[in-house]
């Protein structure tokens, strides 16, 4: 049995050549241990065509990599579901369905407000409404509809 810190037996101290330092006895780190060894030279300077080949050829390795991995998923399916095609008209149709729906519940509240008109302001009120359903539907919506089909 040996008690920490003390050498076993026919072991000496260690000589200080095995660590880089001189030949006389004692621990790492005692006195006569060199320091770090000096640090390597810098690498030489590299002229700007040669930084701009390798940059150009770095970058060209890059996409194509990029572009064979694309090709070899191309033959893969989709990660996603397919969708019903009825979804996308569904969701075509659904803001005109909330318009109609709003028109309609301020054309219900409109009318119950127009039981109180006069005789000669019903003649006008329904007059207007008329002439603006027309100028909605007729004038404007084909408006749309032509300005979407130049703009496709």
């Amino acid at each position: 049995w040996v008690p920490p810190g003390m050498m076993p037996p026919g072991m000496g101290p260690p000589v200080g050549a095995a660590f880089g330092g001189s030949n006389h006895a004692g621990l790492p780190g005692a006195f006569g241990m060199p320091g770090f060894p000096p640090a390597p030279p810098p690498p030489p300077r590299e002229d700007n065509e040669a930084f701009v080949r390798r940059i150009k050829l770095t970058y060209m390795d890059k996409v194509t990599k990029e572009h064979d991995k694309y090709d070899l998923l191309e033959d893969y399916d989709e990660l996603g579901k397919d969708v019903p095609f009825w979804v996308f008209d569904t969701m075509t149709v659904m803001p005109y369905l909330a318009a109609c729906t709003f028109t309609l519940a301020a054309i219900f509240v409109v009318l119950q407000y127009s039981v109180k008109f006069q005789p000669w302001q019903e003649t006008y009120w329904l007059t207007g409404t008329i002439v603006g359903l027309l100028e909605i539907l007729l004038v404007l919506e084909m408006f749309r509809i032509v300005m979407m089909t130049l703009v496709e």
